[in-house]
C-alpha cells in the first residue's frame, strides 16, 4: 500500500491567506469561525496537486483580494506541500505570478496575463514534468476520491458511483444465480449467447412490434373484407360461357370484317370485265383482219393505258374506304371520351357515406380505444380516397388512350388523303393519254369496216354493261357492310369487356379469402410468440431481482455503515439500474443529515483506499455535524466551524491520544 502522509503546508498570498504555515501530525484538527480559512487550507493542498480548489474548479480566485474586493496586484499566490510518500520526502511547490509587459514606446509596463511557476524537491520544473511526477504520486480523479469522503456520493454520477462499487466489490456472476435458483434454469436454453440485458432488450422490441402487429390484424382483415366485390345476382359459369361464346362471334366478325376490306367479289367482277373487254376486242380483230399493224400497237396503248387507269381507280377507292372506316373509328372513340368524362364527374363527386369502422370489438363487444378507432376510420378514409383516385386515374388513362388513338387516326386520315390526291392527279394524266390515244385509234379504225354492228359484237358488249354496272354496285355495297360489320365488332368487343370484368370479381373474392385465411393464422401465430417471449421476460425480470438481491449483499458486507441501493422497481414491475447510498434506510439524496453523509462517506472512503492500495490524508469539512469518533487507519484531517473561536486554532489530536 502506498502511504502519502502530508507534514507541512505553507500558503503565501493564496486567496485570504497572507501567510500561512500548518506542520500536520497523523490526527488534525483545525477549528475555527467561518471564513477563518479552514477551506483555503483544503484548497492550497488539491491547487499544488491538482490545479483545482477542494469543489474541483479549475477557474477559482487564487489571488487576494483588498477590502473593496479588488485584486491585489504584484503578490504571487505561492503554495507548498511537503509530504512524506511511503517515507520518503517529496516537496512540491506553485507559484502563480503577474506577467507585466513594457511595450515597445511606452514607459510603463502592463499587465499581459500569468505565469505558473513548479517545483519539485526545490528544482524547478516543466508542467509536463511536474504533473508527470503527480502522476506518478496519483491520479487526479483518485486524489479525489480517497481524500474527500463527499467526492463519491456529490460528485460522481450514479453510473460511476455503481460502476466503481462493482470494480471494488466484484459482480454477481449470471451462472451463479441461474444456479441458485431452479426456477431460472430456462434460461440459458434461450439467450443465444446474448447476455441477461440484451437479450431482455430484445424480448421488449420483439414484444412491443408483435403486439404493434396483433393491433393490427383486426383493421387489416376489416379492410380486406370491405374490399370484396359485389357478385349479387352473377353466376361464374354462366359468365364464362356468354365469354366464350362473345370471343367466337367477334372472331366470325373479324373474319368477315378482313374479307370485305379485300374486296373478292368486286375483283372478281373486274377480271372478268377485262375478259368481255378483251373478247370485244378480239371481236374487233376479227373483223378487222388485214389491218395495218399500226393499229394493233395502238389498241395495245389503249389497253395499258386503261390499265392504269384501274389500277389508280382502284387505289383511290381502297384509301377511301380506309378513310371512312377511320372516320367511324374516330366517332366511337369520340363517344367513348366523352362517356369517359362524364364517368370521371361521376366518379369525382363521389363521396365516402360512411366509413364502416366499428367501434367496438366484434367478439367481445368491449368497446375500443377512441384513438384505434379513429386510426381505423383514417384507414378507411385514405382507402376510399386512393380507391377512388385509382378509378379516376384508370379513367383518365382510358380517355387518354382514346384521344391518342383518334389523333393518329386523324393523322393517317390526313396522309391517305394527301396520298389520294396525288393519285387523283395521276388518274387525271393516265386518263388524257387514254383520251388522246383512244382518238388517235378511232381515226385508224375509221379506215376499217365498223365491227360493232356485227350481233356478236352487240351481244358482248350487252355482257360489258352488265358486268361493269354490277361492279358499280358492288363497290356502294361493300361500303355499307363494312359499316354494318364495324359497329357490331364494336358492340360485341364492348359486352366482352364488361363480362370479362365481372368475371375478375369471383378471381378477386378467392384471392381476398385466401388472404383472410393468411391474416388470421398470423393472428394465432402472433399470440403464440407473444405468450412465448412473456414467459421469457418473466424469467429473467425473476433473474434480475435474484441478482439485485445476492448483488447488494455482496457489496454491502463489504461497508460497515454504507448500504447501496442498485436497482429501482418500475410501476409496470420491471427493473431499472441506479446506486443510492443508504444509510439506515434513508438516502443519502434523500434527505440524509450532513453527520450521516460524512459517516457513510468516510466508510466508503475507507474502503476505496483499501482496494486501491493507499493511504492518503483524508480531509473531513464539516466535522462539527458528525457526533460520534471517526476510526481510519489513515492519516486524518478535521475542519470544524466552531462560533466559539475567534480565529483559526490547531488541536493535535494524536497527542491528545496518546
Amino acid at each position: 500500500m502506498k502511504e502519502i502522509y502530508l507534514r507541512k503546508l505553507t500558503l503565501r498570498n493564496f486567496k485570504g491567506a497572507k501567510e500561512m504555515v500548518i506542520e500536520f501530525s497523523r490526527h488534525m484538527r483545525l477549528l475555527g469561525p467561518n471564513e477563518s480559512r479552514k477551506t483555503t487550507t483544503v484548497d492550497g493542498f488539491d491547487w499544488v496537486l491538482t490545479d483545482k480548489d477542494s469543489l474541483g474548479r479549475k477557474q477559482f480566485d487564487i489571488k487576494p483580494l483588498n477590502e473593496s474586493n479588488q485584486v491585489i496586484h504584484g503578490l504571487s499566490p505561492d503554495v507548498t506541500v511537503e509530504l512524506r510518500v511511503d517515507g520518503k520526502p517529496v516537496v512540491l511547490r506553485k507559484v502563480f505570478s503577474e506577467k507585466w509587459t513594457k511595450k515597445r514606446g511606452s514607459a510603463t509596463e502592463e499587465f499581459t496575463g500569468h505565469t505558473t511557476d513548479y517545483y519539485i524537491d526545490g528544482v524547478p520544473a516543466k508542467q509536463k514534468e511536474y504533473q508527470a511526477f503527480i502522476d506518478s504520486l496519483v491520479s487526479e480523479d483518485l486524489l479525489k476520491l480517497l481524500t474527500n469522503p463527499m467526492h463519491f456520493n456529490e460528485q460522481l454520477t450514479w453510473q460511476e458511483r455503481r460502476r466503481l462499487l462493482l470494480e471494488v466489490c466484484g459482480d454477481v456472476m449470471d451462472d451463479e444465480v441461474i444456479q441458485s435458483n431452479q426456477s431460472l434454469s430456462a434460461i440459458p436454453s434461450f439467450l443465444e449467447g446474448r447476455s441477461i440485458d440484451d437479450h431482455r432488450k430484445v424480448v421488449k422490441a420483439a414484444m412491443a412490434q408483435v403486439n404493434k402487429d396483433l393491433e393490427k390484424i383486426p383493421v387489416r382483415i376489416d379492410e380486406v373484407s370491405r374490399s370484396k366485390p359485389d357478385t349479387d345476382g352473377l353466376n361464374e359459369i354462366e359468365l364464362q360461357t356468354d365469354i366464350d361464346t362473345l370471343k367466337s362471334k367477334i372472331a366470325d366478325k373479324e373474319a368477315e370484317q378482313t374479307r370485305l376490306h379485300s374486296g373478292g367479289e368486286v375483283a372478281e367482277k373486274e377480271k372478268r370485265l377485262r375478259e368481255v373487254e378483251a373478247e370485244l376486242l378480239q371481236i374487233k380483230n376479227n373483223a378487222q383482219f388485214g389491218v395495218m399493224e399500226q393499229v394493233t400497237v395502238q389498241r395495245k396503248l389503249v389497253s395499258e393505258l386503261e390499265g392504269k387507269v384501274d389500277t389508280f381507280t382502284r387505289e383511290i377507292e381502297r384509301k377511301s374506304r380506309d378513310i371512312a372506316t377511320n372516320q367511324e373509328s374516330i366517332q366511337g372513340l369520340e363517344a367513348k371520351v366523352s362517356k369517359l368524362r362524364e364517368n370521371w364527374v361521376t366518379e369525382n363527386n363521389t363521396e365516402l357515406a360512411e366509413t364502416g369502422v366499428a367501434d367496438s370489438c366484434p367478439t367481445c363487444g368491449q368497446a375500443l380505444p377512441e384513438d384505434e378507432v379513429e386510426a381505423a376510420k383514417q384507414k378507411a378514409i385514405a382507402h376510399f380516397n386512393r380507391h377512388k383516385a385509382e378509378k379516376l386515374e384508370s379513367i383518365t388513362n382510358d380517355a387518354q388512350k382514346a384521344k391518342t388513338r383518334i389523333d393518329e387516326l386523324e393523322q393517317t386520315n390526313e396522309q391517305l388523303q394527301s396520298e389520294i390526291e396525288l393519285l387523283d392527279c395521276q388518274l387525271k394524266q393516265q386518263q388524257q393519254a387514254v383520251t388522246e390515244a383512244k382518238t388517235e385509234l378511232e381515226k385508224l379504225l375509221s379506215q376499217v369496216s365498223d365491227p360493232t354492228q356485227s350481233i356478236e359484237y352487240r351481244a358482248k358488249e350487252m355482257e360489258r354493261q352488265s358486268v361493269a354496272n354490277k361492279i358499280v354496285g358492288l363497290r356502294q355495297s361493300v361500303l355499307d357492310d363494312v359499316q354494318r360489320v364495324r359497329t357490331e365488332l364494336m358492340d360485341l368487343r364492348d359486352e366482352l369487356r364488361r363480362k370479362e370484368t365481372l368475371l375478375t370479381r369471383f378471381e378477386q373474392i378467392r384471392r381476398l379469402n385466401a388472404r383472410t385465411d393468411e391474416l388470421k393464422t398470423e393472428e394465432r401465430t402472433l399470440a403464440a410468440e407473444y405468450e412465448r417471449l412473456s414467459r421469457q421476460l418473466y424469467l429473467l425480470e425473476e433473474f434480475t431481482r435474484a441478482k439485485v438481491s445476492m448483488l447488494e449483499d455482496k457489496i454491502n458486507s463489504k461497508f460497515r455503515h454504507a448500504r447501496f441501493k442498485l436497482f429501482t422497481e418500475q410501476i409496470n414491475g420491471g427493473l431499472t439500474e441506479t446506486c443510492e447510498t443508504l444509510y439506515k434506510g434513508v438516502s443519502y439524496s434523500g434527505g440524509l443529515n450532513t453527520g450521516g453523509k460524512i459517516l457513510v462517506g468516510l466508510d466508503i472512503l475507507e474502503t476505496l483506499q483499501k482496494h486501491f492500495g493507499y493511504s492518503l490524508p483524508v480531509w473531513v469539512d464539516n466535522r462539527e455535524s458528525l457526533t460520534s469518533p471517526i476510526e481510519l487507519d489513515c492519516q486524518l484531517i478535521e475542519l470544524v466551524a466552531d462560533p466559539t473561536k475567534k480565529k483559526l486554532e490547531i488541536e493535535d489530536l494524536e497527542q491528545e491520544a496518546v
